[in-house]
C-alpha cells in the first residue's frame, strides 16, 4: 500500500506591508480601490497631436496569485519561480582534490624519505590555478532586490483556504523534478565544500 503524499501548505502574500506606525486596517476594499487607481494610471487615454490613439477602457480587473515555491534546505529557504520565467547560473570554484592530497599524505608519513617526497611532489598542489565551474538552476530566483522585498512579505503571510478561494492561482509550469535536480545539485556542491573545508583542516593538524 502506497503512502499518501502530504499536501503542500500554500501561503498568500499580502498585498502591502503597514507602516509599523499605522494603527489603521488596510481593508479589501482599499485594496481594490489602490489597484483600480494605478490601473487607471496606466491606462491609455488616448489623443495625439500627429497620431491619434484609441482610447483604452479598462474592462476588468481579476486578482492572480502568481505561484512562487519555497524551498526550506539550507539555513535561508530558496525561492523558486513557479512559472519557470527566471534561472540562476551559479559559479563556483573547484580546487584540488582534497582526499586525494590526505590519502597519499597518510601513505608516505611512514617514512623520513616517501615524507620528504611527497611534500616534494605536492609542493605547489593547492597552488594550481583555481577552476571555474558553471552549474545552471532553472527557476532559482537570484534578484537581490526580489529577495529583499519578499523577506519583508514572507513573515506576513498566512494560511487562508477562504482568501485561495477569492483568488485565481496560475498552475505551475516547474516540475517538482525540475527543482528536485536543481537541489540535489547544490546539495552535492555544499556537501563536496564542506568535506574540502574539513579535509584541509585535518591536514593543519596532521
Amino acid at each position: 500500500m502506497s503512502k499518501p503524499t502530504p499536501s503542500i501548505p500554500k501561503f498568500i502574500l499580502p498585498f502591502s506591508i503597514l507602516s509599523e506606525s499605522r494603527n489603521d486596517p488596510f481593508t479589501s476594499k482599499m485594496e481594490l480601490a489602490t489597484i483600480f487607481a494605478l490601473s487607471e494610471l496606466g491606462r491609455e487615454k488616448g489623443g495625439g497631436l500627429l497620431s491619434k490613439r484609441q482610447e483604452e477602457k479598462i474592462v476588468f480587473i481579476s486578482k492572480i496569485g502568481y505561484p512562487i515555491w519555497l524551498i526550506p534546505i539550507f539555513k535561508k529557504p530558496l525561492v523558486f519561480d513557479g512559472l519557470n520565467r527566471q534561472d540562476y547560473n551559479m559559479v563556483y570554484a573547484k580546487i584540488p582534490d582534497v582526499k586525494i592530497f590526505i590519502e597519499n599524505l597518510k601513505r608516505s608519513s611512514k617514512t623520513c624519505e616517501t615524507y620528504l617526497t611527497f611534500l616534494l611532489d605536492y609542493l605547489n598542489y593547492f597552488e594550481a590555478p583555481i577552476k571555474e565551474k558553471e552549474i545552471l538552476i532553472k527557476g532559482l530566483i537570484s534578484d537581490s532586490d526580489f529577495l529583499s522585498e519578499f523577506d519583508s512579505y514572507y513573515p506576513k503571510t498566512g494560511e487562508s483556504e477562504e482568501t485561495e478561494n477569492r483568488i485565481g492561482l496560475l498552475s505551475p509550469i516547474i516540475q517538482n523534478t525540475t527543482i528536485s535536480s536543481g537541489l540535489e545539485d547544490l546539495k552535492n556542491i555544499y556537501t563536496q565544500t564542506n568535506a574540502n573545508k574539513d579535509g584541509l583542516y585535518r591536514c593543519m593538524k596532521l
